[in-house]
């Protein structure tokens, strides 16, 4: 089994996102009934009971897409350099969410049932449930979809395509996602050992352009370039760069 090690610089060329896209289905649509209903409780002038049922329904708005993301990505599955194990830390950790506001929405809901607290006023309230509604926004795209990599281009100083081109396909599995890596690398990508900053592939094919040379084809690949296939073999860390980029989609 052939290893070689590519930089993970090339996870920053310019990307098209691909993925399979479902259509907008209850698990897209339940967090904001939950939503409306706590606006509806907080309309007019609401008791402490219905500002605390309120925040209830904002808290299963967060929790019931926190699941769909994890359903979808198997983020708590994945081995993440990270202490915490809470899916809120770990997505924090991906860049999708800033949780301090979210976190703050579950600390206030638990006061609330377990110590018997006094929920916050009706102002506090709608602001917490409208920053859960700005999630669920910032979120819908990877909720109502499998994003599953797509293709790299790595561009000029100019920001010009150069002929440096390769895709990431993604299969996600119960516990670690399967990874696969094919296309045009410069040589300055790819290394034959272990190095900061670059991650092993497990390689299938590789090979120069010079076949398809002799053939008048890839005349635009330097004779340095490499076509590599492969499945990749992240750490930990390499995982943390890899789902930055994957889940980096826009937002609807």
């Amino acid at each position: 089994m052939k290893i070689i090690w590519l930089s993970t610089e090339v996870f920053a060329w310019q990307r098209e996102v691909f993925g399979t896209t479902s259509p907008i289905g209850k698990d897209t649509r339940r967090p904001y009934e939950y939503l409306s209903h706590a606006q509806g409780l907080l309309a007019k002038t609401p008791s402490a009971l219905q500002r605390a049922d309120a925040l209830a329904n904002a808290k299963r708005a967060l929790n019931q897409r926190l699941q769909v993301l994890d359903a979808r990505y198997r983020i708590s599955s994945l081995p993440l350099p990270v202490r915490e194990k809470g899916l809120l830390q770990r997505l924090e950790a991906l860049g999708v969410l800033r949780p301090l506001i979210l976190r703050r929405l579950l600390d206030i809901r638990n006061r609330i049932e377990h110590r018997d607290a006094a929920p916050p006023s009706p102002r506090r309230c709608a602001e917490l449930i409208d920053f859960v509604w700005y999630f669920l926004r910032s979120t819908d795209m990877l909720a109502n979809a499998i994003y599953t990599g797509g293709p790299f281009t790595r561009l000029d100083p100019n920001g010009d395509e150069t002929p440096h081109v390769f895709e990431l396909n993604v299969v996600f599995r119960a516990r670690h996602p399967n990874l696969k890596i094919s296309g045009w690398f410069p040589a300055s990508a790819l290394r034959t050992c272990e190095a900061p900053g670059f991650i092993a592939v497990r390689v299938k094919t590789l090979h120069g352009p010079e076949q398809q040379h002799a053939k008048g084809e890839h005349l635009d690949k330097e004779v340095t370039d490499r076509w590599l296939a492969g499945t990749l073999r992240p750490t930990p860390d390499d995982y943390l760069v890899l789902f930055r980029t994957l889940l980096n989609v826009p937002s609807a």
